[in-house]
């Protein structure tokens, strides 16, 4: 297995401390203090389950793919790829995170908890590693691998609709994106 570095190392690095500052400034603007460990399982869920939905949305709809497909325009993939987001992405999806961690009444802890393990999770799906095919069979019953994000950076269009999950792979197998009829 050989590890290819992107070109575009340096412009990835550059929009996710962009990204990440913008994240930095939103964030605890609205979103109290303190903590909860069953209400971070929640948290979890929930806002892996509206990162699906809104990355499924940036696939599915023209305005949303002009800003998205930024994350896609790389002939080869590597981990600097999980910073290579739009700007404009990023605060349009502001207010739906937001707005959820109002109804979830979600602390600054909670939250950064949340960002942790999907940053961490974000990172590891666009490694050049890849598991062997027992341990991915085993692992991607519950968690997106490097193995299946791959498949939704093929330069096959099929296949960019497939595997939209981010943390947990339910999603995926719940809303029939795992495999495109």
């Amino acid at each position: 297995m050989t590890f290819i570095k992107s070109p575009f190392w340096l412009q990835n690095l550059t929009l996710g401390c962009l990204n990440m500052l913008i994240a930095m400034i939103l964030g605890p603007l609205t979103i109290k203090q303190g903590w909860s460990a069953s209400k971070v399982i929640l948290i979890l869920v929930a806002f892996d389950g509206l990162s699906y939905f809104w990355h499924r949305a940036n696939h599915a709809f023209p305005f949303l793919w002009r800003w998205h497909s930024l994350h896609h325009s790389e002939p080869a993939i590597d981990t600097t790829t999980a910073f290579r987001f739009h700007p404009i992405e990023v605060l349009l999806s502001w207010p739906l995170r937001l707005s959820l961690a109002t109804i979830l009444s979600a602390t600054a802890t909670e939250f950064l908890i949340f960002e942790v393990i999907f940053q961490v999770s974000n990172l590891t799906q666009h490694t050049n590693f890849f598991l062997p095919p027992k341990s991915n069979q085993w692992i991607s019953y519950l968690f997106i691998t490097p193995n299946a994000h791959h498949l939704h950076h093929s330069i096959k269009q099929n296949d960019q609709y497939r595997y939209y999950g981010t943390i947990f792979s339910f999603w995926d197998r719940l809303f029939k994106s795992q495999t495109v009829a």
